[in-house]
């Protein structure tokens, strides 16, 4: 049978299907123990060399500890194959469950790559980010290191960024270029 018949053409990045989209899938029969199937909001596999996974929340929602740990290790294989790989936390303000999010204008709230979870100090874009990820930009975004839990944990306060920079007895916080560039994978 011709692939096209299960592949059929469609445009990348749309949604072709808005009712089925809208439907939810339930996997409370899926449980193996304490283990069940976590979901993911975007994933980017860029020419097998790149793979950047998208988690997209609501303002201020955690991240769950469960879902977290698992694509950091998925991202920690990953980069044991010698490939780059980033797990991203953006958030929205569509308090609407029917209104689209437009991925693209969601801000990082903090990323995981190289066995470290990243906050970016000022706010940027997920398109902007992806883009220095992807080797499309070459811009400089300073940002700090964090703990798993205060990744887990919805975006932290101005007053918390500032009282971590304070503690910090490094002068400046790494770029997103140094941390993706300390691979060797980025130029």
């Amino acid at each position: 049978m011709d692939a096209r018949a299960f592949f059929p053409k469609r445009e990348p990045g749309l949604i072709n299907h808005r009712p089925r989209a809208r439907q939810i899938n339930c996997f409370t029969g899926l449980k193996f123990g304490t283990i069940t199937p976590t979901d993911l909001d975007g994933l980017i596999d860029y020419h097998n060399e790149r793979f950047a996974f998208l988690e997209l929340k609501l303002r201020d929602a955690p991240v769950t500890k469960a879902q977290a740990k698992a694509f950091t290790r998925v991202v920690d294989a990953i980069e044991i194959a010698k490939k780059q790989a980033c797990f991203f936390v953006a958030e929205h303000t569509a308090d609407d469950p029917m209104e689209d999010v437009p991925a693209d204008r969601c801000l990082v709230r903090c990323f995981y790559t190289h066995q470290k979870w990243h906050r970016i100090v000022d706010d940027i874009t997920l398109l902007a980010a992806l883009n220095r990820f992807l080797g499309f930009s070459t811009d400089r975004i300073a940002c700090t290191i964090l703990t798993f839990e205060e990744a887990c944990r919805g975006r932290p306060f101005q007053e918390d960024l500032s009282a971590t920079q304070a503690q910090s007895p490094i002068a400046r916080a790494p770029s997103v270029d140094e941390i993706f560039r300390s691979s060797g994978g980025f130029k």
